[in-house]
C-alpha cells in the first residue's frame, strides 16, 4: 500500500470523530507503551501536523503489502492480549503492519464521545 494512501486513511480516522484528545494522557501512555515494546519499532505519523504514536513491524520475507492495525476503547497499540499478536504474526505472513494510538479522550468523556 502507499504511502499516501496510509496517511489518507490516517487522517479520516483520527480527524473524523471530531472529539478533542487528551493529548497529556496520550503522552503519558506513548511513554510507557514505548519502553514494553518487543517487536517493531516506535514511529511517528504525522496528523494535522502533530506525531501520533504508531508501532511498525517489517514483514519477515521483505513483502510490499501492508495493513493497519487499530484498537479498541481504553486499549493501546501495543494491547498484549489482542493487538500486539496480531501485528506481530501477520509479519510472519508477509504483511507489514502499522498499529496507531487512536485518540485518547479524557477521563470524564461519555462513552458516545
Amino acid at each position: 500500500m502507499g504511502k499516501k494512501y496510509i496517511v489518507l486513511i490516517l487522517g479520516i480516522a483520527l480527524v473524523a470523530p471530531g472529539f478533542a484528545s487528551d493529548l497529556g494522557k496520550e503522552q503519558r501512555w506513548r511513554e510507557q507503551v514505548a519502553d514494553s515494546i518487543m517487536d517493531g519499532e516506535e514511529v511517528d505519523v504525522m496528523v494535522d501536523g502533530r506525531g501520533v504514536f504508531g508501532i511498525y513491524t517489517e514483514a519477515t520475507n521483505g513483502s510490499n503489502k501492508g495493513m493497519i492495525v487499530v484498537h479498541g476503547t481504553g486499549i493501546h497499540p501495543d494491547w498484549q492480549q489482542v493487538v500486539q499478536p496480531i501485528r506481530v504474526a501477520m509479519t510472519e505472513y508477509g504483511w507489514h503492519t502499522l498499529s496507531i494510538q487512536m485518540p485518547i479522550l479524557h477521563n470524564d468523556a461519555k462513552y458516545e464521545e
